[in-house]
């Protein structure tokens, strides 16, 4: 739990960026749960980095999990969203600082949000669980950017976040 005792029983982070995590001083260690999927192929926030917080994380006594999907970019998980290179955009792993890749990987969205509604249904109370569900079915996708930070995994949305008193 986090140190203000309200915060997230579970986070699951879509293609974050892991560089500076896995470089930090003190071990990543994630408070809740913590499922991180990545693409293997993505030029904009690398997999292997990812791989190696995870690793990190459980060898420090937290749940983290990761699943990489071979062939699939940033955004594998929008839909209509066909794979291009999208030349302006900043993008710190590329000698230049510009340019990356992405767009959707049916097979990967589709195994992503399949395990995604698995891990909040194991690791949240029925009631959160229903409450993401309602969330994601609202959406196309289940994409929720997200990004990872020193002691929290924040998504844009309300999966897996603590409700507020009653």
């Amino acid at each position: 739990e986090s140190r203000s005792g309200q915060g997230f029983r579970a986070g699951v982070a879509f293609y974050p960026g892991c560089v500076e995590l896995t470089k930090a001083k003190m071990p990543y260690r994630p408070y809740a749960p913590l499922l991180v999927l990545s693409g293997e192929a993505d030029d904009w926030t690398l997999a292997a980095p990812c791989v190696e917080l995870a690793r990190i994380a459980r060898s420090q006594g937290s749940s983290a999990e990761i699943v990489t999907y071979p062939g699939a970019y940033h955004s594998f998980d929008r839909l209509n969203s066909p794979v291009r290179y999208r030349p302006t955009v900043r993008n710190l792993n590329k000698p230049d600082g510009r340019g990356a890749t992405a767009g959707e990987h049916p097979q990967a969205r589709e195994d992503a949000t399949r395990r995604t509604l698995e891990f909040f249904e194991r690791h949240l109370k029925n009631r959160d669980f229903q409450t993401a569900l309602r969330y994601a079915r609202t959406r196309l996708s289940l994409a929720c950017s997200c990004r990872l930070q020193h002691t929290r995994v924040s998504p844009i949305g309300a999966l897996g976040r603590s409700p507020g008193p009653s």
